[in-house]
């Protein structure tokens, strides 16, 4: 990579040791994100995952998966770069404050069904996300599917193991219950918990356990729910809590109840998750409701 081949057309977030920028490539007009990470403090943690986000993404190839093209890592410079896909549009998280309150079953579903097509392909490829949330579904209008959807942001990303992952990784009001649990040995399923978290809050407009503003600030509260959550003897019980749950197709509680279950035996795979009656008749009603739009 030469960074005189990109033209910087405007910036994206400039923090004190990180800096996005979208930028042009010079010979092609193509758009695309560079991200450039200052290495000179950086623990080797930090830089560990930098280089895994950049091997990972480089092995996944999917419509509603971030594109990677290049990064490289500049010791002189002190800085690690990597150039990804140009995503235009908001990330769900946007989207729910702009809506000011819950999205619909059928635009969830629309927007949930390919994020689980997403993480299909992480998982067949062995990667497993760790840090699906709204913050990280990126959505762009789309005449034929009423939004086209790509999962970003793989920085907690990690390569599945023999016998499991063991080490705690994402956002707290995200984290399955296997993760969290005793010595924790979890595998891609914590990413189909995660997922269904975010179905949760967009279908009701909260995390299924709530999220740390709601306690002060304080993550290690929702760790705690989290893990009561685990030895609850009523389960659904805790998640018709949330104001809008009750306003919800049965089909829609019988998603969220399987993508939420806190045994990983009893959830689904991401695969088997994708083929849910709740996604499938949602996504004829948002094939009629796009052709409404007038696109092609």
């Amino acid at each position: 990579m030469s960074l005189d081949q990109y033209e910087v057309l405007s910036v994206l977030s400039d923090g004190d040791c990180s800096r996005v920028d979208l930028v042009r490539d010079k010979a092609t007009a193509e758009k695309w994100v560079r991200k450039s990470v200052s290495t000179t403090d950086l623990p080797p943690q930090s830089l560990k995952l930098l280089r895994t986000e950049a091997e990972l993404l480089r092995d996944l190839d999917h419509p509603n998966i971030v594109g990677f093209r290049e990064h490289v890592e500049d010791e002189d410079a002190g800085q690690f770069v990597t150039v990804l896909e140009y995503i235009p549009g908001s990330n769900c998280a946007d989207v729910l404050k702009t809506c000011q309150g819950p999205l619909d079953e059928c635009t969830v579903a629309g927007i949930v069904g390919q994020v689980l097509l997403a993480l299909s392909h992480c998982h067949a490829n062995n990667i497993i996300h760790r840090d699906v949330k709204p913050e990280n579904i990126m959505v762009a209008e789309d005449c034929r599917c009423g939004y086209h959807t790509t999962l970003v942001d793989f920085g907690y990303a990690a390569r599945g193991k023999e016998g499991g992952l063991n080490q705690a990784a994402g956002t707290e009001a995200y984290m399955a219950p296997d993760m969290l649990l005793g010595s924790p040995h979890y595998d891609a399923k914590v990413d189909v918990w995660s997922c269904g978290a975010a179905a949760y809050e967009m279908l009701t407009g909260k995390p299924p356990l709530g999220c740390p503003e709601d306690y002060g600030g304080d993550p290690n509260e929702i760790r705690r729910k989290i893990r009561s959550y685990k030895r609850s003897k009523d389960p659904e019980a805790e998640l018709a809590a949330a104001s809008g749950w009750k306003e919800l197709s049965e089909e829609a509680k019988d998603f969220l109840r399987k993508l939420l279950a806190a045994d990983p035996g009893s959830r689904p795979t991401a695969t088997e998750a994708a083929s849910h009656p709740w996604l499938s008749m949602n996504k004829g009603r948002t094939a009629r409701r796009s052709r409404s739009m007038g696109g092609a």
